[in-house]
């Protein structure tokens, strides 16, 4: 997106809007790449490995009284 960065005195002169790009290492494929996302994608992206990788883990007390 473009437009004008207006000066207080007035002064016009063109600017570029750009994205907030971060990037990012991902695990894709069994190989590990750096991605780049928008702020609000990034968001969504570790949201969604947290979620992968929470596997539930068993407490000691609760795997010696079940076997």
């Amino acid at each position: 997106m473009r437009g004008s960065r207006i000066s207080h005195a007035h002064n016009v002169s063109k600017r570029v809007f750009k994205p907030n790009l971060h990037s990012f290492w991902m695990v894709e494929g069994g190989h590990r790449t750096r991605k780049k996302f928008c702020t609000k994608c990034l968001r969504k992206v570790k949201k969604e490995v947290l979620q992968v990788s929470k596997v539930p883990q068993v407490s000691k007390a609760q795997n010696i009284a079940s076997g």
